[in-house]
């Protein structure tokens, strides 16, 4: 069997894509795939600074090197996805070349600098290329619910992300006037040791001991734009379900809005519920942009139901069913504050947690 013959359209793991496209960034770069071009044919360096590298070069260099733990040509359908979604978004440029196998023959050349290597441990260098359901799996983890009893011992959730090491954010109208206070990350319960409440935004910090999750590359701070595809994420409670199941729901931004106090809101269209509240909000591109905070339905039934006082019971009570199943259903806005407001609350709250961002 040759090694064209081995390549296969096989699902591959988030980290053998991570590994792709990291691969297939630097090496198209002009300095890298000089390097490879000289290496594998023994070229001089005026031949081998002829712009573009082959896909077969490529595949030939990585399998050589054992980068991928067996031959590279096993990944070609998938390198050929992400070659293509590369020329759509600009980070590659395909170069003229000689007919030979299809695929293996195309050449391509990376304009760009290279990408610094700590850019490459952030959810943020792939999730543009791996979608949604990749940021869902990256940030899962440090997606927290939040369990809070009130003074009469009656249990309510909420939900919350661990922003910086053992420090997790939600609303403050989660842990407002609450007695005892959990949070659960994964399979670990922890107790809040202490509790940060703005006084001035839905905003608070709470703090645990002992988690040894580090959210730094992967919960980033970010601009949120309108259009822009999202997911929330977060623990709203499922009727007749025992336990407390993770939620993820798509949606994009519909505008950002200042509410009456003149803070920066995300207004958005994914359907989130009761115990969402706190849980974060991803963009595409892989940043947090926000937060849940609420949903802004409004139903105003005044000067809508008109009853015949001078009816029997009966006759009213069926006018009124039928005006009400008459009424239309209001689809809700949903709101959520902005990565900015969050940071610059954060920072008031304590000014020495380290939070990543991308933030102007």
């Amino acid at each position: 069997m040759s090694e064209f013959e081995t390549a296969t359209n096989d699902p591959i793991s988030f980290e053998e894509y991570e590994t792709l496209i990291r691969l297939i960034i630097t090496d198209f770069t002009l300095v890298k795939a000089a390097e490879i071009k000289k290496e594998l044919h023994n070229l001089t360096d005026e031949e081998s600074r002829i712009i573009g590298l082959s896909v077969q070069d490529f595949l030939d260099y990585e399998t050589k090197k054992n980068t991928l733990g067996k031959s590279a040509f096993t990944y070609l359908c998938h390198i050929d996805t992400l070659l293509q979604k590369f020329v759509s978004k600009t980070i590659l440029t395909p170069v003229p070349s000689v007919s030979g196998l299809p695929i293996l023959s195309n050449s391509y050349v990376a304009l760009n600098m290279p990408i610094p290597d700590e850019e490459w441990g952030k959810i943020t260098s792939y999730a543009d290329y791996l979608g949604l359901d990749y940021i869902r799996t990256k940030v899962s983890p440090y997606t927290a619910l939040v369990d809070v009893f009130d003074k009469q011992g009656d249990e309510h959730n909420g939900s919350g992300v661990l922003i910086s090491e053992n420090y997790i954010l939600t609303c403050a109208h989660v842990v407002d006037k609450m007695t005892d206070i959990e949070v659960v990350i994964g399979d670990i319960r922890y107790k809040a040791v202490n509790v940060y409440q703005s006084q001035n935004k839905d905003i608070a910090l709470i703090e645990i001991e002992n988690c040894t999750l580090s959210p730094g590359n992967d919960i980033i701070l970010g601009e949120g734009y309108v259009l822009e595809p999202i997911v929330t994420l977060g623990y709203p409670p499922i009727p007749l379900m025992k336990e407390n199941s993770l939620i993820a729901q798509r949606g994009e931004i519909n505008a950002i809005a200042s509410d009456y106090y003149g803070y920066k809101n995300l207004i958005y269209s994914s359907i989130v519920r009761p115990g969402n509240s706190g849980g974060p909000i991803f963009s595409e591109n892989g940043y947090m942009v926000g937060m849940v905070v609420e949903d802004l339905e409004h139903r105003n039934l005044q000067n809508t139901i008109h009853l015949d006082k001078d009816q029997p019971i009966e006759k009213q009570l069926e006018s009124l069913c039928e005006q009400i199943n008459g009424i239309p259903p209001i689809v809700p806005f949903y709101a959520g504050l902005t990565a900015a407001e969050i940071y610059e609350e954060i920072k008031l709250l304590k000014p020495d947690l380290y939070i990543s961002h991308n933030l102007k």
